[in-house]
């Protein structure tokens, strides 16, 4: 919350009406301004009812905005504990966001543990799905749908005193307005001052309403026919005169439409029929993993919080329920900063974490998992999602098998469920800018995709480790050691800036298989016999 600009009609004493300009210009009300009835839902304790500011009068009111219900608990938190506070000054509070009255009945009946309010709640909420209020008072991010962190507070006789947005710590936000509550009831508006706030909304929207229509005395009876002036407009003696009116036609001329650019929302969006065409490697591989990094709208500050990392744990968990999920994809949640190392261990030791890529976490302190850290592992050890692991979701699909074409439709599946079920409980997806996902994944691009295969390569073991990396990288592949066996490797497609999901994998099933059929020459060479054979 930056510092506000005082601003009050006709009485520049007044330093209380703090409002910024630079993020709020463009609010219809002004400041001092009557405040707008609109007619929402109101969601408390006891349920459902509808609001009018008009049903305040008498009473001071502050309105907090926030982006969202199951993110912004600890916004709402801030000044319920200042409530008390807030009564005693005869001031009511009210939070408002754009989820619907259902959603806000949902949230405030979730469990506190779970980032709800456990069936109470003290500060009612106020639905506006549309935006209608909020959009009145330059508080509503009209391309995301949400309403932004603001604080608006409204006087005894329904003026708009105040009118910030924030960016400030909550706890400093509710007692900042408290505060301004104070001020501002001792430099009351006069009767006067009232009067003419009211009659300017009543003058302004009279006029909204008259500039609908023109009269017939603003139109012109004379009627002009540009053709026929300059049918008598002789230029063809003074070639000047005659460039000045090519100007003037083409100044004249209306404006070409405006184009209009339609942001294209980035999706993992894959076909069969280009899987069938790209087929499952023909050589030999003992796992394949393909991978999506994500992050969640409404948690993008660049060090998340103890509370905002539970909060993505808790919608987790949520989302991977069986309620949003195909039966295949439901699984178990393993909230891994609160298990003992020996605990990590044992997990990280079962057979999908060695299918993912993740086998190193089996070493003792290898992570140091904070809280809200956790992986979902679903109940036939093919699917998993890391929590808080470097970016908020790693979400990956693995077979024990050359079968990559049904791990990528698995996780295509898994991905359009968890988008469902992000904008039921949230009304949001993953967080993207400029057409890409968002993630900080070094050497992974927009589409946020990775793939690797795990291999045994006995015969490039023999060869030399040198030999494999170097063909590795003509195929468009980066090779690595993988875990203490001999001739175990992770094999990963590198990416390049303007790569597709199609072409990574394209690169990675004809790379692996060039890969595949030199270790079979290897062996042939150094006279390696198959496994069964020995």
């Amino acid at each position: 919350m930056g510092t506000g600009l005082a601003r009050q009609a006709d009485r520049p004493e007044h330093q209380c009406c703090l409002f910024l300009r630079a993020t709020m210009k463009h609010s219809p009300i002004p400041i001092p301004g009557k405040a707008p009835e609109e007619g929402l839902k109101l969601v408390d304790k006891n349920g459902e009812r509808n609001f009018k500011i008009s049903d305040y009068k008498g009473k001071f009111v502050v309105i907090l905005f926030y982006s969202g219900d199951w993110e912004c608990r600890d916004n709402i938190m801030a000044f319920d504990k200042l409530l008390d506070r807030y009564m005693s000054a005869k001031c009511e509070v009210l939070a408002c966001s754009s989820d619907s009255a259902k959603v806000h009945q949902s949230w405030i009946r979730t469990p506190s543990s779970d980032g709800g309010f456990g069936g109470t709640i003290r500060i009612p909420l106020i639905s506006d799905c549309s935006g209608s209020m909020s959009q009145k008072y330059d508080v509503f991010d009209t391309e995301e749908g949400v309403c932004r962190n603001a604080v608006v507070i409204i006087d005894d006789v329904g003026i708009v005193r105040h009118a910030m947005t924030t960016s400030m710590e909550h706890s400093e936000t509710a007692q900042n307005c408290l505060d301004i509550v104070a001020m501002l009831k001792q430099h009351k508006l006069s009767d006067s001052e009232v009067r003419n706030i009211n009659a300017k909304a009543k003058s302004s929207a009279k006029s909204r309403s008259e500039s609908s229509s023109v009269s017939i005395r603003e139109i012109s009876p004379v009627r002009l026919d540009v053709k026929d002036l300059e049918q008598t407009w002789d230029v063809s003696s003074d070639p000047e005169l005659a460039k000045v009116l090519n100007i003037a036609k083409m100044l004249g001329k209306a404006a070409p439409p405006p184009m209009v650019s339609v942001k294209k929302e980035p999706k993992f969006d894959m076909s069969v029929d280009n899987l069938r065409r790209i087929g499952n490697p023909r050589t030999s591989v003992r796992a394949c993993r393909a991978s999506l990094h994500r992050n969640l709208a409404g948690f993008t500050a660049p060090t998340l919080g103890k509370n905002q990392k539970l909060q993505i744990e808790s919608l987790v968990e949520k989302m991977m329920g069986v309620a949003y999920m195909p039966e295949d994809l439901t699984g178990q949640y393993h909230r891994l900063y609160m298990m003992n190392q020996r605990e990590q261990i044992r997990l990280f030791e079962e057979e999908v974490f060695l299918n993912s890529g993740d086998i190193r976490l089996r070493e003792p302190k290898a992570v140091n998992w904070t809280d809200g850290s956790g992986v979902f592992v679903n109940n036939y050890h093919n699917f998993l999602i890391f929590v808080n692991y470097k970016d908020q979701l790693k979400i990956s699909s693995v077979e024990d098998s050359t079968d990559v074409r049904s791990v990528i439709l698995r996780l295509k599946r898994a991905v359009e469920s968890m988008e469902e079920a992000l904008k039921s409980l949230t009304k949001r997806g993953f967080t993207t800018k400029d057409g890409k996902f968002v993630h900080t994944q070094d050497g992974i691009h927009g589409h946020g995709f990775d793939l690797s295969f795990i291999v045994d390569y006995p015969g490039f073991e023999k060869e030399g480790e040198k030999t494999l990396k170097s063909m590795g990288i003509k195929c468009g592949l980066t090779v690595q050691k993988y875990g203490r066996r001999d001739g175990l490797y992770e094999v990963r497609v590198s990416q390049r800036p303007d790569d597709t999901v199609m072409a990574v994998l394209k690169r990675g099933v004809l790379g692996v298989d060039a890969l595949g059929n030199e270790e079979e020459n290897l062996k042939k060479k150094h006279n390696i016999k198959p496994l069964h054979a020995l």
